[in-house]
């Protein structure tokens, strides 16, 4: 089935200050549990611990209380994909849903659109293909830790829990044995970070000679720098592509403060989550302060959802930075910028919607000189523009943040030709003193 999304062109000056997103609850009904099944998601009971969205806009919730890994798409029904409820360990190479975990915990898609699964209390990672068959594609199901790096990942002991994919088809695994793992698209596992160490050091040196204290997430942004949710340490480290370590929020110290200011001067308590956006942003899933904080492009810190550190849960339909969230456990951000987030103590899935920022007008009002068409396409856009300024250009980023497509604006038509699969994907438009985005869809 085609999936369509024609994103709202706007017009953005250089400086904004963005209003907060009003979030609802899209799952669960705030009470403990496991039922529901065949039922809308938000009339099922659930005990969320982390959430992805695939292109499609399918939500994967892991439930690591019951076992079970749960399916939705928002206003839908919801069901169960992998998991009887009960701890175990087979079904590997069959279909899903015959297939038993033993506490899942963290989740990742890939742009294909197949799952992974950081099954905890089985010290492996499984995989659930877009034929919803599973495997196992690292850990040997044996607790523990040794070293190993340049074999296959299914004979090395891991304790996964964070998961991320990045734009190669790496994969990378938050240890729990105090270190950072990548699996190469070859299957082979590499020691990416952490020197096995319980501790915090090595800041601004090489990160396989760093100590962690509860590296429990990672993700990965569009220019390859890689974050870690450290978060015994109660910081968010970042890793960047010649493998140096720096702090990159947090002071180690748990509190909470310094919103507005620069990230690193502010205190976090127990980061649990942590992913990034396709324009630089990074969200902290800030567990024990029970807010959703975001550091901007410029390295300054606000909280975007969660209102008091007491936990609680009041404030659907309105502003997400007036309302309560329970110790949540999981983020997770899709190709339009909006939140979702495991709520875990309220036992629901709640969403956070994109809100364009206040200094922004429509493009229907204040830029009707440039349009991107046809939208969808298979892959040919037209960028039309009666003005244009020195230096303008358009460049074009898929859901993971990577730029797949530049080029400079010389005259009032320009063709874009992606050779891109089909999927969403950002343009941004640089004219002058503005920047003009689109989320535009290739169908084939």
């Amino acid at each position: 089935m085609k999936h369509l999304l024609i994103g709202l062109l706007i017009l953005l000056p250089l400086f904004t200050t963005a209003q907060p997103g009003i979030i609802n609850t899209i799952a669960g009904t705030g009470v403990a549990g496991s039922a529901g099944d065949s039922t809308l998601a938000d009339s099922a009971r659930l005990q969320p611990y982390s959430v992805a969205v695939d292109q499609h806009g399918n939500v994967f919730v892991s439930d690591n209380y019951f076992n079970k890994v749960r399916k939705f798409r928002e206003g839908d029904t919801i069901y169960t994909l992998v998991g009887d409820g009960y701890p175990g360990f087979g079904g590997d190479g069959g279909p899903a849903q015959a297939a038993r975990l033993s506490s899942p915990v963290g989740l990742t898609v890939d742009a294909a659109g197949n799952l992974y699964i950081a099954d905890a209390a089985n010290y492996v990672v499984r995989k659930i293909n877009v034929n919803d068959t599973i495997t196992t594609i690292a850990g040997n199901h044996t607790t523990g830790y040794y070293s190993c790096t340049g074999v296959p990942a299914t004979t090395c002991k891991i304790g996964a829990s964070g998961l991320a994919i990045d734009s190669h088809g790496n994969l990378y695994i938050a240890d729990g044995n105090s270190r950072i793992r990548r699996v190469d698209s070859a299957g082979i596992l590499w020691n990416f970070a952490g020197n096995g160490s319980v501790g915090y050091s090595a800041t601004g040196g090489p990160a396989t000679a760093a100590a962690f204290d509860g590296p429990v997430a990672v993700c990965v942004d569009g220019a390859g720098n890689v974050y870690v949710a450290d978060k015994s340490n109660n910081v968010i480290r970042k890793i960047d592509g010649a493998g140096i370590i720096s702090a990159f929020a947090g002071t180690s110290t748990a509190g909470f403060s310094g919103d507005n200011g620069p990230a690193t001067s502010a205190k976090l308590n127990g980061p649990n989550d942590v992913k990034a956006d396709a324009y630089g942003n990074v969200y902290i899933c800030d567990q024990n302060n029970c807010r959703i904080r975001k550091v901007d492009a410029s390295g300054i810190i606000t909280t975007i959802a969660g209102s008091s550190s007491a936990g609680g849960f009041s404030g659907d339909g309105g502003p997400a930075t007036n309302a309560k969230l329970a110790y949540p456990s999981g983020i997770w951000v899709d190709d339009s910028l909006n939140l979702y987030i495991a709520d875990k103590n309220n036992y629901r899935v709640r969403k956070v919607g994109h809100t364009i920022p206040s200094a922004v007008t429509t493009l229907a009002a204040a830029a009707p000189w440039v349009r991107v068409y046809p939208n969808p396409s298979h892959g040919s856009f037209v960028l039309e523009t009666e003005k244009a300024a020195d230096n303008s250009t358009v460049e074009v980023y898929n859901t993971a943040g990577v730029r797949v497509y530049t080029k400079s604006i010389i005259s009032a038509r320009t063709e874009i030709v992606l050779q891109q699969p089909t999927g969403n994907y950002f343009v941004k438009i640089k004219m002058g003193q503005h920047l003009l985005t689109q989320t535009i869809s290739i169908e084939k």
